[in-house]
């Protein structure tokens, strides 16, 4: 009995001197844990998210930064074809611009619709729109015949022409309208505006359309919602919004990079498993 007691003994005990040389780990390892070790002793979970969280921040620091003159000068150049390495050195202001080309306009629209000929074409409706008045000349055509003379009365239903009196019913040349100084000075500025005013106010119109756009563009300006903005203000206006969010990519991407960068040091220098 004593002897198979001694046996077992002896057998737990070379169990035991196995199980804790297959139980030591390699040198290699056994430095690496101890390192784990004494860091997990010095530093908690929030120090080493921390010491991450720095050298992230170091790299964001000295990494290659967001060039956003560089992004809106591409978004210019995209959306309105204008170059800002040839943005002016001394730009003009909106105001500036409109003066000047207001004054474009109105060398060519008086060299196509010269003034001076407004007042041939006054004179044009004068006559062909007269007003008969009290001492204008007159020859009236009447059912019964005509009558020629001077203008003596114009009252309210009849004209007095010399010594004869004729109603405006009885008149068929001219008209009670013709004595209408309102009405005919609605047809003579009528003639006027058909004549000249309009045609000379279209051609001025269509010269802006087609050449307010190249005008404008020259320096450097562009149409939005209406209103001429300059390109040097876009970045501070209508891109801004998307400039952040390209910001915000390029940031992410960055961060996400080192953040990566970061682990795997903190790894190989034993601070993580």
């Amino acid at each position: 009995m004593k002897s198979r007691l001694n046996w077992q003994f002896l057998i737990l005990s070379a169990l035991a001197v196995l199980f804790v040389s297959c139980s030591k780990p390699a040198p290699q390892q056994q430095a690496r844990m101890e390192k784990v070790e004494e860091f997990r002793n010095g530093l908690n979970v929030d120090q080493v998210k921390q010491l991450a969280s720095s050298r992230v921040e170091a790299k964001m620091k000295v990494g290659p930064q967001f060039d956003e003159d560089a992004r809106a000068a591409e978004l210019i150049y995209d959306r309105y074809r204008l170059k800002m390495e040839d943005f002016p050195k001394a730009p003009k202001e909106l105001e500036q611009l409109k003066d000047e080309f207001r004054a474009f306009l109105d060398l060519e629209t008086e060299a196509k619709f010269p003034t001076a000929k407004l007042e041939d074409f006054r004179r044009k409706a004068v006559t062909a729109y007269p007003l008969f008045e009290v001492g204008s000349q007159i020859t009236v055509k009447t059912r019964r015949g005509s009558v020629t003379g001077i203008v003596r009365a114009v009252e309210f239903d009849r004209i007095k022409v010399d010594a004869q009196l004729i109603l405006f019913r009885d008149m068929l040349s001219p008209t009670d309208q013709d004595f209408d100084e309102q009405f005919i000075e609605r047809r003579r500025q009528h003639f006027l505006d058909r004549q000249f005013n309009t045609p000379r106010s279209q051609f001025r119109s269509d010269l802006m359309a087609r050449r307010v756009g190249g005008a404008f563009a020259k320096d450097f300006f562009v149409r939005v919602n209406n209103r001429w903005i300059r390109a040097d203000r876009l970045q501070e206006t209508i891109f801004k919004a998307e400039l952040a969010k390209m910001r915000h990519k390029f940031d992410a991407e960055m961060r996400g990079k080192y953040r990566a960068e970061v682990t795997a040091q903190l790894r190989e220098e034993g601070f993580i498993d």
